[in-house]
């Protein structure tokens, strides 16, 4: 098989690491370790994957969808394939949904729940560009790069606020639509 240069799936090429290793679990409980680069071949040659036939020799991610971005971003953050920054090319700074932006952790894990029961681990990062990006959610388009809220309607805020429940804002847990109702 040929190299291929899978770098610019990490925001800051030089940090992609193919031969990166990390451990997976499998559907029927049992582990296994593998490299970015198999990962990354895995993706771009397997016809089921949403990744199937992708370039990520050049800059890349503008217009893919929320379950591309979200997906990319999730594994290359939790397997470490772009270094300790963790950033894909699909990374946006949301930092700007906590009160304070410098308590913003889009790294930070929580497990959640399914309708149907089954559970799952994710991200803050994950969730925010799921909820960004996804048209039917009511913050769908919004820029979280900076401090906001002010004007935003009371469902945009409650789910702003239900964001810091998840540990997404740290310690203090204020989101940008924190209120002191003292």
């Amino acid at each position: 098989a040929c190299w291929k240069d899978h770098s610019h799936i990490c925001l800051d090429p030089a940090d992609y690491d193919g031969s990166k290793e990390y451990t997976y679990e499998n559907d029927d409980g049992t582990t296994g370790t593998s490299t970015c680069d198999a990962l990354m071949t895995s993706w771009t040659t397997s016809s089921e994957s949403p990744l199937a036939g992708e370039d990520f020799s050049q800059g890349w991610c503008e217009g893919k969808s929320s379950e591309v971005a979200g997906t990319l971003q999730g594994y290359m953050s939790t397997y470490g394939c772009c270094g300790t920054s963790g950033k894909s090319a699909c990374w946006t700074d949301y930092s700007g949904v906590c009160l304070d932006p410098n308590n913003y952790d889009g790294s930070k894990e929580y497990t959640y729940e399914d309708e149907d029961g089954t559970t799952g681990t994710s991200t803050c990062d994950v969730s925010m560009t799921y909820l960004t990006t996804s048209s039917e959610n009511p913050l769908a388009g919004e820029d979280f790069s900076q401090g906001w809220c002010e004007g935003k309607s009371s469902e945009v805020a409650d789910i702003v606020q239900g964001i810091t429940s998840l540990g997404c804002c740290g310690v203090n847990g204020k989101s940008a639509c924190w209120k002191d109702h003292s």
